[in-house]
């Protein structure tokens, strides 16, 4: 199911940003885990939009809300990936990946 996928999704992009393994690692998590979702045209898809898919596909609103303010603050509010914003992108990553990424 789609929120499983997201789940598992969320949970290799935790361990990228825990192992120091991206750049940007709020902008690559977001774009992982959106990558997931049935989304016809994502090039065109706001921030918003995704996280209503997401929302759609079963996963925690609280949860999808905090990762689209991080994304949107680091991708397009010009601040910058801090620690704390990483930090909180893993926490909830990994909220995500307990409740969503068991395998079947």
């Amino acid at each position: 199911d789609r929120a499983a996928a997201v789940g598992r999704a969320a949970g290799r992009a935790a361990d990228r940003l825990e192992e120091g393994e991206a750049d940007n690692e709020v902008y690559r998590a977001w774009r992982e885990m959106t990558a997931r979702l049935d989304i016809e045209n994502p090039e065109t898809t706001t921030p918003r939009e995704f996280q209503q898919a997401s929302v759609d596909a079963g996963m925690a609103p609280d949860d999808v809300r905090e990762l689209t303010r991080l994304f949107e603050r680091v991708r397009y509010g010009g601040e910058s990936a801090t620690t704390d914003r990483e930090e909180r992108a893993v926490q909830v990553l990994r909220r995500i990946e307990s409740t969503y990424g068991e395998e079947p």
